[in-house]
């Protein structure tokens, strides 16, 4: 049996004859789409929570987090390090910046936030160790809103407030978190720094290569990195680390090869030294400092900046 299919549009009569007893529609005669059903939600939407859901676990996970950290800061005196710390923030900027550096390892950016600290909450334990908790707290913030700034994040914003969770009852970091020394710190400086790093990453594997696209995460991951090496002797083995996976992870893309080359030899070069290159003491003259203790000279730290810093 031969049917003909119905005229579908207001004024045709394009009927189609269909043989096998089904109604057939010429693609033709199908009206547009109006172009408010044709926009479909944003892949980038994809995975995240509603705020009213996700703020609230967001504040849950860093009061937990602040939580286990208060206990002990102020019924445990301080061990050697932290006399360290309490001691060099009781001297004064100028003292920190030419004195210290001639027989400190460590970069006196940290001992000269503590002095700011100091004259706000006071010398006791309590009091120089929350800088370090409050460091803590807000690395675990970071981590809880990756979801929000990373695209490619699987689940997005669960993912994220996960990981946060981990990080908060986390002992390493706890125990980091209630010293009066810089490792919280470090850890938040380099928690933004891949964090900046990863959304740079984006940008150029999307192919968005231009300045106006990459120059705020550049930016931040210059300043993060920067922070990281000023931190702490240490952090210069991050820095590193964070550098060379950027690097092979664009190296070894060929859709972004030619861009991620160029922009990783420059940021090799420009993004982290205006932020770091002062806290070069840490790997570049500890060497020349134990050289001149065994020899009995005292060394200069006017020798060790690059110049125009004093």
């Amino acid at each position: 049996m031969i049917r003909r299919s119905r005229d579908i549009t207001p004024g045709g009569s394009n009927d189609t004859p269909d043989v096998d007893g089904a109604t057939r529609v010429d693609a033709a005669n199908i009206p547009a789409v109006p172009a408010a059903l044709s926009q479909l939600p944003e892949t980038a939407d994809a995975g995240r929570l509603r705020p009213r859901v996700f703020w609230p676990a967001v504040d849950a996970v860093c009061l937990l987090a602040l939580l286990l950290r208060l206990p002990t800061l102020a019924s445990r005196s301080l061990w050697l390090d932290e006399t360290y710390s309490a001691w060099f923030s009781a001297l004064t900027l100028h003292q920190l910046w030419t004195d210290v550096p001639r027989y400190e390892t460590h970069p006196p950016m940290y001992y000269s936030m503590l002095v700011g600290w100091r004259a706000l909450f006071g010398a006791s334990e309590a009091a120089l160790r929350s800088l370090s908790v409050l460091a803590g707290v807000l690395a675990i913030l970071a981590v809880a809103c990756a979801g929000r700034v990373l695209r490619t994040l699987p689940g997005r914003d669960a993912t994220a407030l996960v990981a946060a969770l981990f990080l908060a009852v986390n002992t390493g970091s706890i125990a980091y978190a209630q010293q009066a020394r810089p490792y919280a710190l470090e850890t938040l400086a380099a928690t933004l720094a891949i964090l900046a790093a990863w959304s740079l990453l984006e940008r150029l594997l999307a192919g968005r290569t231009g300045l106006r696209d990459v120059r705020r995460p550049a930016a931040a991951l210059a300043l993060a990195t920067g922070a990281t090496l000023w931190m702490h002797d240490t952090g210069a083995v991050v820095a590193l680390g964070i550098w060379a996976g950027l690097a092979l992870t664009l190296l070894g893309t060929p859709a972004a090869r030619a861009a991620g080359r160029r922009w990783c030899w420059a940021g090799r070069d420009w993004a982290p030294s205006p932020c770091s290159r002062p806290s070069c003491p840490c790997w570049r003259c500890r060497p020349r400092m134990w050289r001149r203790r065994r020899s009995g000279c005292r060394p200069n730290p006017r020798t060790w900046w690059p110049r125009g810093i004093w």
